[in-house]
Parts: structure tokens; C-alpha cells; sequence
């Protein structure tokens, strides 16, 4: 993660209910899912779908590195 914390989101939305807060310890597994493109506040978001030790859910691509 390129951010200390990153949300994971129920669904690929800002809107989103939050399903838990992840940190850079923890390992996420990406579950070959990734949302179109969206637009929120004029900004392009794409989402990735993953698993992780707290939950499933979607987080924002461009906050994640490989």
C-alpha cells in the first residue's frame, strides 16, 4: 500500500459502506476482479476486488502497489 491505512469497501464506490480500515502489515490477495472506470469529484477511481485477513471487499487501485 502506498498510504499507512486504506479503507475496504463493500462495493467498488466512494459511496461504499466501509467493511474494515487495512494497514501496510497487512497481505491482501486480489481476486481478479477490477471495477470500470468511475468518476468522483472529477477524478478517474478504479478499484480492485481482494481478500484479505479482515474481510472482503474493494479498495482503490491507485492507493495498492504489486
Amino acid at each position: 500500500m502506498k498510504l499507512a491505512t486504506v479503507r475496504l469497501l463493500a462495493k467498488p464506490s466512494e459511496a461504499a459502506s466501509v467493511v474494515t480500515t487495512l494497514t501496510k502489515a497487512g497481505e491482501m490477495i486480489f481476486l481478479g476482479k477490477e471495477s470500470g472506470r468511475m468518476i468522483f469529484l472529477g477524478k478517474e477511481a478504479r478499484y480492485v476486488q481482494v481478500e484479505t485477513g479482515k474481510g472482503a471487499g474493494w479498495v482503490k487501485k491507485l492507493l495498492i502497489a504489486r
